[in-house]
């Protein structure tokens, strides 16, 4: 198995931007169908349906994202070993990694599952939309697993600088999911959990692919038993990666959790208003999400060769295409917003469609902070480095509570579409300090071991010359 890759010698900016259109690809993908999702509900079972998905958002987030970000976690402590080209490393890390995201999914299906009910009435989720959100998310509990292993074995193939491959696969679980929406319930109008089931196949499809292709041109990954036999010292070094990424995640759904309770005691109108927007925000910041990946798996790689100069460079190349992936996305919210709300909603209301198209105008002014937000936060926790993004994640969460405490009984609407754009920059300001000393402390012990080297090399024909 080749282990040396374009991330470690490549020019970084072109690097980065190359590795990270497929993840962008495969990432818009997987938006179209959830955005397939949303239409076909909207338009076949009404914006009440719509809303009693869009209601589930947040849980979903701060449930399947705790496993996706565990699975991330894994993934890039993967990539740490690609880079310092360890096979066996990287063969007892997916050992790692495999069982611990089947103990985890187990955990947290059981107690999501025992306490579904409970969650929605805190949220107050409304009378008439509760027992369709909780057949819903029940749906996305049990598929829990699916999720964590689908994401594991994406991030291992993008974590060896192969990321068409599970753009192709992506592709495969797309279109199986849209064929299926569109059976299920465009023509035979059955349940909306059956879209939270469609899902689930996706992932499975998703998750069996990665393993063939896995198994067919990765053989040196192939597991034995005795590869099965993990230590203490792996599940903590695992779980100190994987932990990290997994509470980021639901730092941030709990914020968001907090919000849409508020949202929530707006109406139906609101919901489906905030809901459709929402889906178009996860569109547009796409591109900036896709960066973020590629450069984190950049930053992991080169840290694991200890290469802390192209870290830098990598981070400077991906602020530059993230000003790009900005302009997009505050361009599209600002401007087309309004046209992009009847995709999912045929004959919108104008209370609704002024719910929506105010939070995307709003939110476009500040996607530079969240660009800068991802970008840092992933590169430090691809390198290991998880304190400050988590220190991150709760000034996130507390910005948001202040948010909705302080402002929400005068401003109403107004404090929710203010709760993120605020939560974002209270997030990236330590990221941004914290990114500044790694790389800088970095740099510096690099060009030290860089010196040390060309004196050994130096000393070295002196002493030849005295033992003659």
């Amino acid at each position: 198995m080749q282990l040396h890759g374009k991330m470690l010698s490549a020019k970084p900016l072109r690097t980065i931007f190359v590795f990270m259109v497929p993840i962008l690809a495969g990432n818009v993908i997987q938006q179209v169908y959830n955005l397939m999702d949303t239409v076909i509900i909207g338009q076949f079972l009404g914006a009440e349906m719509l809303a009693a998905v869009g209601t589930t958002g947040p849980i979903a987030f701060l449930v399947i994202g705790f496993a996706e970000g565990v699975a991330v976690g894994f993934s890039l402590k993967l990539a740490q070993f690609f880079g310092s080209q360890d096979v066996k490393a990287m063969k007892r890390s997916l050992a790692t990694s495999l069982l611990l995201s089947a103990g985890i999914s187990l955990v947290l299906t059981v107690i999501c599952l025992a306490t579904g009910r409970h969650l929605l009435r805190a949220m107050n989720v409304p009378a008439d939309i509760f027992e369709a959100s909780f057949r819903y998310i029940s749906v996305l509990y049990i598929g829990i697993i699916a999720s964590i292993f689908s994401t594991l074995y994406v991030g291992l193939l993008r974590s060896m600088s192969d990321s068409r491959t599970p753009l192709f696969i992506m592709i495969c679980a797309s279109v199986a999911n849209v064929v299926m929406d569109i059976v299920f319930i465009g023509i035979f109008r059955m349940d909306v959990s059956v879209t939270a089931w469609t899902n689930v196949v996706a992932q499975i499809i998703t998750w069996v692919l990665c393993v063939f292709h896995l198994r067919k041109h990765y053989p040196d990954l192939k597991l034995s038993m005795s590869d099965l036999r993990v230590t203490m010292k792996d599940i903590a070094s695992h779980l100190g990666m994987g932990l990290p990424m997994a509470f980021q995640y639901s730092i941030t759904a709990l914020g968001v959790i907090m919000v849409q309770s508020s949202l929530n005691q707006l109406g139906t109108e609101a919901i489906a208003g905030y809901s459709a927007a929402s889906k178009i925000e996860g569109f547009v910041i796409q591109p900036m999400i896709a960066l973020a990946t590629a450069a984190s798996t950049f930053c992991a790689q080169n840290l694991g060769a200890k290469q802390f100069r192209r870290i830098r460079s990598g981070l400077d190349a991906s602020l530059v295409i993230g000003l790009w992936c900005t302009l997009f996305a505050s361009g599209v919210s600002y401007f087309l917003g309004e046209y992009l709300v009847y995709v999912f909603i045929g004959n919108p209301g104008a209370e609704l469609l002024y719910h929506a198209v105010h939070y995307l105008k709003f939110v476009s002014y500040f996607f530079p902070a969240l660009t800068v937000l991802f970008i840092l936060r992933t590169c430090l926790q691809g390198m290991g480095e998880n304190t400050v993004p988590t220190l991150g994640g709760a000034a996130e969460l507390v910005g948001r509570a202040l948010i909705i405490i302080w402002l929400f009984p005068s401003m109403r609407y107004e404090a929710v579409c203010l709760a993120s754009p605020l939560a974002w920059i209270a997030a990236a300001i330590p990221l941004v300090i914290k990114s500044l000393v790694f790389v800088h402390r970095g740099v510096k012990r690099e060009l030290l071991d860089i010196k040390e080297r060309q004196q050994l090399v130096d000393v070295k024909p002196d002493t030849a010359s005295y033992s003659v």
